[in-house]
Order: C-alpha cells, then structure tokens, then sequence
C-alpha cells in the first residue's frame, strides 16, 4: 500500500475507531467490528451477540 514504516495495522484500527465514534455509531458495534473482546468478563459470558446486522450497516 505504500505505507511501509509510517503506518502501521494498529494505526489504522485505531483511525477507523476514531472516525467511527465521531459518527456516533455504538461503542459495541464498534468494537465488534475491531474484534475486539469486552473487558467485562461477566458481560462477555452472557453477551453472545455478534452484532452482524448493525456491523454490516457500519461497513457500508
């Protein structure tokens, strides 16, 4: 892609994730999409949704 040493896969996760949240989709979705885990472990145990509706409005 032309980006070797000044961008890196993390970088990009994290502008998509920024630009995302200033168009106020859901902090889930969100995270889903990044594949992210959730950090509450009880939540994540009962929580199995995958999302994949709201994720493919986000893709668009």
């Amino acid at each position: 892609m032309g980006f070797k040493g000044r961008q890196t896969s993390h970088g990009l996760r994290a502008l998509a994730s920024t630009i995302l949240n200033e168009q106020n989709f859901d902090a889930d979705i969100i995270e889903a999409a990044l594949s992210h885990v959730d950090r509450d472990k009880v939540r994540s145990a009962y929580n199995r949704t995958d999302y994949l509706e709201r994720r493919k409005v986000l893709m668009a």
